[in-house]
């Protein structure tokens, strides 16, 4: 059976070492879970799932990861990535990201184009909202967050 490793609709874990491509991998699934299809997809993978969106919001979607660095480093890749697929017009032959982003646009009519550029634009400015963190900061903020719901004794 042909998966695509960006999609949404299928969950897995992601095991690997250093400079695996995990990053790269999970800001894609990121963006897919963002607009509630495959956006990005992989070897041609045709199924795009369009006709049964289900987005979520950045407040919806939790990345845990181990250090605070890495927490910052996937911040710092999702919204650069959904940045530029903003402004995919603009990216310079030099981007890295520039082949996939327009991969991923490629099948896509202008309805879809429009929707994709507004729930992107969407969740950059909620980028603030987003919840990626240490699996320590995530409880803790959850516990805070709650602390007047659930006295203890």
């Amino acid at each position: 059976m042909n998966l695509n490793k960006f999609t949404i609709q299928k969950s897995f874990a992601i095991n690997a070492g250093a400079g695996s491509g995990k990053t790269y991998t999970l800001s894609r699934r990121y963006v897919n879970a963002i607009l509630g299809f495959d956006f990005f997809r992989e070897n041609d993978y045709q199924d795009l799932y369009y006709e049964n969106l289900k987005p979520a919001s950045v407040r919806q979607i939790v990345t845990i990861t181990y250090t605070e660095a890495a927490a910052l480093e996937m911040k710092e890749r999702i919204f650069g990535l959904i940045s530029k697929i903003i402004d995919y017009k603009k990216l310079s032959d030099e981007d890295d990201d520039k082949e996939s982003i327009l991969k991923a646009f490629k099948n896509l009519d202008q309805k879809q184009i429009d929707y994709v550029l507004e729930n992107l634009q969407k969740a950059l400015k909620e980028s603030s909202d987003t919840k990626i963190s240490t699996i320590h900061s995530f409880c803790l903020d959850n516990i805070k967050t709650n602390e007047d719901k659930e006295k203890f004794d």
